[in-house]
């Protein structure tokens, strides 16, 4: 289906493939940590209200 749709609509189907087949979702704690990041503050799992498995999540799609 998807096949036929990009043959039709390609630039459609490219916005969603870009905005939904390869989009992650990111929680508000996931947020605030990736702005102490980018900000060059230091911060690990324990400091950021995240649990162990929103936190492996989460590095994982940050690939880090």
């Amino acid at each position: 289906m998807l096949d036929g749709v990009k043959a039709w609509v390609p630039y459609a189907y490219d916005a969603f493939e870009e905005h939904n087949m390869y989009a992650t979702s990111i929680s508000r704690k996931g947020m605030e940590v990736i702005r102490k990041i980018i900000y060059g503050k230091k911060i690990d799992q324990e400091t950021s209200g995240m649990s162990k498995r929103e936190w492996d999540e989460l590095m994982a799609s940050l690939k880090l």
